[in-house]
């Protein structure tokens, strides 16, 4: 049976790659978050190689791993795959989309990922590239694919993405199921009616401009990330901030709007889940 993605969720990226702050993924800690309301799960970071090999996130064990998609699909949570990162981790033959494709199913049906997440931050390969690597895994799977661009633009002109890599054009003839939007970390790099991405009002007014721009498909779902607290990222991480913020406006009553991603779950496991208790009116 094929899954549908949820037409509102709490996703939280999963530190995976063996990190001390926030401490790394455990399996008790995957229990735990399912009480407290995330059902999209993000497992940061898999490996694409140059060779083409794929492999899974090196901060779990295999055991651990299948043992944690397991308890996510017996609470009928999605659990996806992520490439990319600040220390990027999408770093395939650029001459060959189609065996990293087939090496990405293969591995995501080894382990039971119900998708795949594009946190492309600097990628050697090209916006045709990953169009052809999508379209293969699309032809051969039912895999769920999301990416995680950074809001930009603003100062007056319409919402964009960053990086470069994520025109308008990109974002529309990619399609993605959900589109998981870093409204963090902007130092100023994006001001939308003069509220910087630290300013309650930030995210429903990039969130306006983002959809008058028009070039998001109407089916992709558009997700409002933040950091779960400030060690996490320069954002908005209060949750009754954020919440006020998307009841404000006509944000939660637009069909695109997917709900809340959060970086990262393992910092809301360290402060009891005080960001994902904080955001259910939303989700």
């Amino acid at each position: 049976m094929t899954k549908k993605w949820p037409d509102k969720a709490l996703v939280g990226y999963v530190t995976a790659y063996g990190s001390t702050q926030p401490a790394n993924v455990t399996t008790d800690m995957i229990k735990e978050s399912l009480k407290h309301h995330y059902s999209v799960f993000v497992y940061a970071f898999g490996y694409i190689h140059f060779n083409n090999s794929v492999v899974k996130p090196s901060g779990v064990s295999e055991l651990d791993l299948r043992a944690q998609i397991s308890d996510i699909h017996t609470a009928d949570g999605i659990v996806l795959l992520s490439f990319g990162g600040q220390n990027n981790t999408f770093c395939p033959n650029p001459n060959d989309p189609i065996e990293a494709a087939q090496n990405t199913i293969k591995l995501c049906n080894e382990y039971g990922f119900d998708g795949i997440d594009l946190d492309l931050e600097s990628v050697s390969v090209d916006g045709q590239y990953i169009l052809e690597y999508m379209s293969e895994i699309r032809k051969h799977s039912s895999l769920f694919i999301t990416a995680a661009p950074q809001i930009g633009g603003g100062y007056g002109s319409p919402a964009t993405f960053r990086p470069a890599l994520f025109s308008d054009a990109f974002v529309r003839d990619a399609n993605f199921t959900a589109l998981l939007v870093q409204e963090y970390n902007q130092y100023g790099g994006a001001v939308f009616g003069g509220l910087k991405d630290t300013d309650e009002g930030f995210i429903t007014a990039s969130f306006d401009s983002l959809v008058d721009a028009d070039f998001v498909p109407k089916d992709t779902k558009i997700v409002v990330g933040e950091p779960a607290n400030k060690r996490a990222g320069s954002g908005l991480s209060d949750p009754k901030e954020i919440t006020e913020d998307i009841k404000s406006g006509d944000v939660l009553a637009n069909s695109q709007y997917g709900g809340v991603m959060v970086w990262a779950l393992n910092y809301d496991a360290e402060q009891g889940w005080s960001f994902a208790n904080g955001v259910t009116e939303v989700i």
